[in-house]
């Protein structure tokens, strides 16, 4: 670790440590400047889906998302993950914790019930009905493109997630 922060002295020819103070805060730059969307999911053109089909909006939603805004220890743990089954209308929702254990043995630990998500169309809006134990609600779906979705309000964006739950 010392011969990462060791620098050159350009003037005597002899080599200069730096002091646990100067690294820790060498390190800590690192680390902040360091991108935290590094496992969002970015693309070029990104276009708003139109909700009106279905079919469409499942396709798009399917896969990992986290909220815009996840600044809380939960969101900084775990992912959000819809699982849209080919021959359904509907997904299940489950909170996944992300870490590289996880992407090493390709073995989740799955701590909620799942929670059924189905696209829906009223009065000319598209909605997202959640059915679960915890009891029920619709939600309308605002915006989808193939990286954010707004829905009821809160802004989601794709994450990459982990590849052996990517559907094939």
């Amino acid at each position: 670790m010392i011969a990462f922060f060791c620098f050159i002295h350009t003037k005597n020819k002899w080599l200069h440590y730096t002091s646990r103070p100067i690294w820790l805060l060498l390190l800590l730059l690192l680390v902040a400047c360091s991108g935290s969307d590094r496992h969002l999911v970015v693309v070029k053109n990104d276009k708003p889906v139109d909700l009106s089909r279905l079919e469409e909006v499942r396709k798009h939603l399917n896969g990992f998302w986290v909220p815009e805004d996840a600044r809380d220890e939960f969101w900084k743990e775990n992912i959000l993950w819809w699982s849209f089954h080919k021959d359904s209308n509907y997904a299940l929702e489950y909170f996944l914790p992300y870490n590289d254990e996880i992407k090493r043995t390709e073995t989740v630990p799955i701590h909620t019930d799942p929670i059924h998500i189905e696209p829906m169309r009223r009065n000319g809006q598209t909605y997202l009905a959640r059915v679960g134990l915890g009891g029920s609600d619709t939600v309308q779906l605002e915006l989808l493109t193939r990286t954010k979705c707004v829905i009821g309000g809160y802004t989601y964006r794709r994450h990459k997630g982990y590849a052996f739950l990517q559907p094939k």
